[in-house]
């Protein structure tokens, strides 16, 4: 069974706007590819290092052009930044709630987010999901928060730390120079040699995940039971 014959509305999470290329882009691209719907919400602009205000709206301008050649390189439909601060992302209750509100507007039937890793915003935003996919599904807060929708799958996706175990490996063979393209497309990030180390990881990790199923490219995911799965 592929991928885009399971799933027709994808809503992806990430912290920072290259994340959903790192852990998915490909199987963004090849979702795309197949006329599906994709959308992401980017929790914050990644405008860590900015020194003043000033820096940071500019930082925050070079992110919304790049963000914009992402969607248009990866076939993504929508997009929404949350402005939150950059490593300031943290599980409260409005931010929760927000994401619960996010799942019931975009009502998708696959969500991709964080895995545990090594960076503050990633293991905030692998916190809040999961549980509010869990209470996007009940009746609660509907006035406030849109109607009550169930998403039956959510995936982890790897930026940092690697899976010692997962789910499900899609191949995309085909797409990973989409994945490849966007991630060069990141110009903001092009510091000392922070930005060919990680396509560096990014290939490396695809022909690793490609050997695991017997192609040449390939992206894991771990899956989130936030419902039990019947029989």
């Amino acid at each position: 069974m592929k991928i885009e014959d399971l799933f027709n509305r994808v809503l992806v999470f990430a912290a920072h706007p290259d994340d959903e290329i790192i852990g998915c882009g490909a199987t963004i691209a090849r979702l795309s590819k197949a006329g599906k719907a994709v959308y992401v919400v980017t929790y914050t602009y990644g405008a860590t290092a900015a020194r003043s205000k000033e820096e940071q709206d500019k930082m925050k301008q070079k992110r919304e052009k790049e963000t914009a050649a992402t969607d248009k390189i990866l076939g993504i439909r929508e997009r929404v930044i949350l402005d939150k601060p950059s490593q300031g992302v943290t599980n409260d209750r409005g931010t929760y709630q927000e994401t619960i509100r996010l799942i019931r507007y975009y009502r998708p039937d696959l969500i991709l987010t964080h895995s545990k890793d090594t960076h503050k915003d990633h293991n905030a935003i692998k916190g809040i999901v999961p549980g509010a996919a869990y209470q996007a599904a009940e009746e609660i807060m509907e006035k406030q928060l849109g109607k009550r929708w169930h998403t039956p799958n959510v995936w982890l996706f790897e930026i940092i730390t690697g899976f010692d175990e997962y789910s499900f490996c899609v191949d995309i063979t085909d797409t990973f120079d989409q994945k490849v393209t966007a991630m060069k497309a990141q110009v903001s990030q092009q510091r000392t040699d922070f930005l060919s180390s990680l396509m560096q990881r990014i290939t490396g990790r695809a022909l690793m995940r490609g050997a695991d199923i017997g192609v040449k490219y390939a992206e894991a995911f771990k899956k989130i039971d936030t419902y039990p799965t019947p029989w």
